[in-house]
Formats: C-alpha cells, sequence, structure tokens
C-alpha cells in the first residue's frame, strides 16, 4: 500500500478513500453517492414523478404544502411514503443526507455488490418480502450456504477450529437452550406484549440467562458472539426477552431463523433498488438535504422546519429518523411521556459493517468471536485464486475497533487469518453518522414494552422506524411493517377528520 493511500492526520494505512466518523452521512466509498442515488444541495427534488407534486387535493379550510410530511427515506419512510402516495394523498418526504437508504446502503466493493447496512431478507419476513415480490426483485444467496471452514473465537482470543457440522450443532444446542419456551411466550410474535409474562422478564440481560444454560465454552462463545451481534452492544445491556421475540417471529424454528439470519439479500439493485421502486410508486416528492430541526403542532396541521430554517406544512407528519437522533428534533408540543423516556434512554446500536478484500484465497469461512473480540461475525462473500478472499466483517460492538484504520482491522483479521495480508477495505460506521448514530436498533433490558408507545400516535405526529415495530425491530422487515402501520394510522385520523 502506498503512501497515496494515506490522509494527513491519520494513523496507520487508510484503504478508505475517506474516514465515516468524520465525513457526515457520506459513505467511505467515497465523495460520490452509490449509483443510482438522487438529489444534491439544498431542498434537492427528486426528478421522479415531480409532477405529482402540483396536485392540490381538498385539505379543508387551509391550503398546505402537502397532506403528508414524512421525515427520513429509510424503508420506514419510504413504505409510509408509498402507502399515502398511492391513494392520492400528496407526500413531501424530507431526508437528511443526499441518498435514499436511511440505514441501508447499497454499494460495490472489490467487483462484487454489497450492503453496507441492512441486508437480509427471507420469506419468512412477511412485510420486507411482499414488497420484494410486488416490485419483482427476488433475492440473492451468499456463499454461507456452502461454508467449508469454521472458527469460534473464545473470549480470551484462543481461536478454535470446528467442522461445518459442528458449528450448526453447537449453534442450534444454544439456540435452543436460549429461546426455550418461546411459543409459549409469544404465542402472537407481532403482538409482543399479549403475554404479560414478557413484561415480567424483560429485564433479564442476554448474559445473565446465557450463565444459566450450562453451555461449553465453545457453545458459550458462539451464542455470546450472536447476542452481541443482535444487542449491537454488551450482552449485560442487551434485554434476553428482545431476541426471543425476533426468533419466534421465525416461526419459533432454529433453522428458519438462521436461514434467514445472512443468507439472501434483495437481488435487482440490492436495496437501494427496491427502494428506487417503491419511491416510484409512492409519486412523493423527495426533498434530499433537508434535515429536519423542529415539528410543531397547530390544531389542524403540522409545520415542519428544517436546519436551514425552511419550513413546510402539511395535516400529519410522520417520523422515522433513528431512534438515537431524535434528540436533534424538537417538538411542539414534547411528544408524550413515555415516547421522551424512551429516546432519552436511547438504543445501544453500535453496530458497523466492513467489507476487506484478502490478497489470497482463504476458503469459504464463517467465524464467531466472542466479546470481547471486536469483529463479532465475520463471514465470506467471495473468493477464489484471482480475486483472493473478500470479507463481510460485522463488529458489533463499534467502539472496540477503529475500522478506519487498516492496520488495525488486518490485525484482527490475521487473529482468524493468520498472515493474511489486507489489500483493500471499506465499511461504513452507522455509530458516527450524525443522521443515524446507531446500526441496527436493540432494546436494552426493560425497553421493549416501553418501545411499543412509540407506535401510539401523538396528535398529527406518527412515528415509524423499526425500534417501533411489533415484530421484527432489528431488521428491514420490521422498518416496512412500522410504515405500514403508520401509513394506515394516518388515513384513519383523515377518515375521521372528514367524517
Amino acid at each position: 500500500m502506498t503512501k497515496d493511500t494515506l490522509k494527513p492526520g491519520f494513523k496507520g494505512r487508510r484503504l478508505f478513500l475517506g474516514a465515516a466518523a468524520a465525513l457526515p452521512a457520506t459513505s467511505v466509498l467515497g465523495a460520490k453517492q452509490p449509483q443510482g442515488a438522487a438529489g444534491s444541495g439544498p431542498l434537492a427534488t427528486s426528478v421522479l414523478d415531480a409532477k405529482h407534486s402540483q396536485q392540490d387535493p381538498q385539505r379543508g379550510k387551509h391550503r398546505f404544502d402537502a397532506d403528508v410530511i414524512v421525515i427520513g427515506a429509510g424503508f420506514a419512510g419510504v413504505t409510509a411514503a408509498r402507502e399515502l402516495g398511492v391513494e392520492g394523498h400528496k407526500v413531501i418526504l424530507l431526508e437528511a443526507s443526499t441518498r435514499l437508504g436511511g440505514r441501508t446502503y447499497s454499494g460495490r466493493f472489490a467487483g462484487q455488490d454489497v450492503e453496507f447496512g441492512g441486508a437480509w431478507v427471507h420469506w419468512a419476513e412477511p412485510h420486507i418480502w411482499a414488497e420484494v415480490q410486488r416490485y419483482g426483485h427476488g433475492v440473492e444467496e451468499e456463499q454461507i450456504a456452502n461454508v467449508d471452514r469454521a472458527l469460534v473465537m473464545l473470549s480470551d482470543g484462543r481461536v478454535k477450529q470446528v467442522t461445518t457440522e459442528e458449528l450448526a450443532a453447537y449453534d442450534r444446542s444454544g439456540m435452543d437452550k436460549f429461546c426455550a419456551g418461546a411459543r409459549e411466550l409469544f404465542p402472537r410474535p407481532y403482538e409482543p406484549m399479549a403475554n404479560p409474562k414478557v413484561r415480567e422478564l424483560e429485564n433479564i440481560s442476554a448474559a445473565e440467562h446465557i450463565a444459566t444454560l450450562g453451555l461449553n465454552e465453545i457453545q458459550t462463545a458462539m451464542l455470546n458472539a450472536e447476542m452481541t451481534l443482535y444487542g449491537a452492544g454488551s450482552t449485560k445491556e442487551y434485554s434476553y426477552m428482545a431476541f426471543v421475540k425476533c426468533f419466534s417471529c421465525m416461526s419459533w424454528d432454529y433453522y428458519t431463523f438462521n436461514d434467514a439470519d445472512r443468507r439472501y439479500r434483495i437481488g435487482k439493485g440490492g436495496t437501494l433498488g427496491l427502494l428506487k421502486s417503491m419511491i416510484k410508486h409512492s409519486k412523493a416528492e423527495v426533498r434530499f438535504s433537508s434535515a429536519v430541526n423542529q415539528v410543531r403542532q397547530e390544531r389542524d396541521h403540522v409545520i415542519v422546519t428544517t436546519e436551514d430554517g425552511r419550513k413546510v406544512t402539511a395535516r400529519a407528519v410522520v417520523v422515522t429518523v433513528p431512534t438515537n437522533t431524535y434528540k436533534r428534533i424538537q417538538f411542539i408540543p414534547e411528544l408524550a411521556a413515555a415516547k421522551r423516556k424512551y429516546i432519552d434512554q436511547g438504543e445501544m446500536g453500535d453496530g458497523a459493517k466492513v467489507f476487506v478484500q484478502l490478497e489470497k484465497n482463504h476458503g469459504n469461512t464463517f467465524a464467531f468471536c466472542d466479546d470481547p473480540n471486536p469483529l463479532t461475525v465475520v463471514q465470506t462473500i467471495a473468493n477464489n485464486d484471482e480475486i483472493g478472499t473478500i470479507l463481510s466483517l460485522t463488529p458489533g460492538r463499534r467502539k472496540l475497533i477503529d475500522i478506519n484504520d487498516a492496520d488495525e482491522v488486518e490485525k484482527q483479521v490475521q487473529r482468524l487469518f493468520p498472515k493474511a495480508k489486507l489489500t483493500g477495505l471499506s465499511g461504513y460506521d452507522w455509530p458516527n453518522d450524525p443522521y443515524a448514530k446507531q446500526g441496527w436498533g436493540s432494546y436494552r433490558v426493560g425497553q421493549m414494552s416501553l418501545a411499543q408507545e412509540m407506535a401510539v400516535p401523538d396528535g398529527r405526529v406518527f412515528l415509524a422506524g423499526a425500534s417501533t415495530a411489533g415484530g421484527l425491530n432489528e431488521y428491514i422487515d420490521g422498518a416496512v411493517e412500522s410504515g405500514l402501520r403508520a401509513g394506515r394510522q394516518v388515513r384513519e385520523m383523515f377518515g375521521r377528520s372528514s367524517s
């Protein structure tokens, strides 16, 4: 690696084209937006059916800029915009960054289509699968189905090589013990608080529960890694019930859960391709570079103010920003107390996504790394003698590694692949993106019931986003579910006001 790849003031080799921590809302893929992204400059408007913005449906006594303002262009926001737009409501979608996607991000690395954020979908996930089918995108299968080498790194850094059969057996045994009784706890998984017992158990952490299961050291390491990954933070903070709920949404079945976990990506352009299909269908007016800092409710409308002082009015607003960014927005009047409590607590969300290319072909490998080892899950996405090995690295605790430092990342990779040489590296530092401030959302102990309050309408303000979902709150499916629910709630409010 030549000195030309270094940026002034950086420690060690930097194989990124830019440091995500230093580039707000910009991927380390470089200054260019991912292929297909739209918008540039303040209030840039998408060319996707801009004519629709000239429609003027009846709005009662007042003429507002829109019927509905949607804040955030991730899957929750785009779904809500589509739900309302297809019924003829005028929708303005405000997005702080310069792209569609939220915490999904389709891109390219080392000649491969990759996802720098949320990626995995499955037919067991009803809401996102309906969207994949609606727009004909299909799925692409990852190499994880044909793993030929399995590694488990224990908490003390020792690496154990196991057969793929042993990995599967250990994983199933640990998961079955962790999720024992899931069907009884969550008889209706998308209504997570239906069983009062859940409220009693939601204050038990994943770490506390694992300690009661009597697992061997390899099973313990694997299960700790899995919970660190899903918790995007320490297992001492992550709610045991939060994971069991997600498991239950996959028909309370280990094989279904495992199949859905890291195997299939959206086809025909990935997450961005599907979002573009959805937003085109919505006919919404999309305004990029439009970060919001205030939402004010009046008697019959809302006023949304962007950070550059522009105001947009509508009959209702759907807010779909990540939970840890809510403090950027002033709500007048304040949101209900339960919502404020959840927002003040914040979510764990310390996960990131990194891809590396190794000079040599190291085979098709899958590895779990127990906390406090920083890589958490390592998965080969491509390998041959020409390209070497391309790995997906998922740190569940971003704070444990500087993902912008190639030397540090290479050192961690070498613990699994001795003497491996990095020839390429890229990723996205979600916790340090000011418009994300977290990776996937995860519930701390005691938060699951509180999160359900986020789904309750607050006057003309409706909150969505994966964390507000009843079901798969850590998945794209949860984001879509929440957008569908918010769209329905807005329609119901409009129906009441017109009757």
